[in-house]
């Protein structure tokens, strides 16, 4: 597995099955993740989903899988988050069910306690609003083209497309320039 730093880093080898291409995964988040060490690598934003492909004349089951297949060309989707290891590896979690409470407004001059008489607790962190979306479809392994989906999203403001990529004859991974799906808010 040392050929595949990136999956190691990420801690997403931990998720690989016999369906998954490790160098995929590996080229994929090259192209669109900053690497766990980076300054720039904001852990708490990323996304990680596998899902699949509709087979041919197969229509999407249910409203979740609905938007799915229009915004990421997949469906079944299942997501994964990430924590921090140490500077340089992260490790994959469950993503919460729920998001955390937004948490209250701090007003100049409240610093970082409650300004409640007797109550010295810190206010809630505030909600994470940005996520860095990737999701590849699966199989990977033994196929000919896959589903690589990224998106990033604020309140109000995200894109995200899907794209097909293609194996070469050499075993290497290439986006095509066949998106499956788009979208912009």
């Amino acid at each position: 597995m040392n050929q595949f730093p990136l999956l190691q880093a990420f801690g997403l080898d931990t998720l690989l099955t016999g369906q998954d291409d490790p160098a995929l995964w590996e080229m994929t988040l090259k192209q669109y993740w900053k690497a766990p060490d980076d300054p720039a690598c904001m852990v708490d934003a990323l996304r990680f989903d596998v899902g699949r492909r509709l087979g041919e004349g197969e229509q999407p089951q249910g409203e979740t899988n609905q938007l799915h297949q229009t915004m990421r060309g997949m469906v079944d989707v299942e997501e994964w988050c990430f924590e921090r290891v140490d500077p340089s590896h992260l490790r994959v979690k469950t993503c919460p069910a729920n998001p955390p409470v937004i948490a209250p407004a701090i007003l100049p001059g409240m610093g970082l306690q409650m300004m409640i008489p007797g109550q010295l607790t810190p206010p809630t962190p505030p909600v994470q609003l940005v996520f860095e979306y990737l999701g590849i479809t699966r199989p990977s392994l033994n196929t000919t083209g896959v589903v690589v989906y990224s998106a990033i999203s604020m309140p109000g403001v995200g894109q995200g497309t899907a794209w097909l990529w293609q194996r070469d004859p050499a075993g290497s991974w290439h986006q095509t320039d066949q998106r499956i799906a788009w979208w912009i808010t």
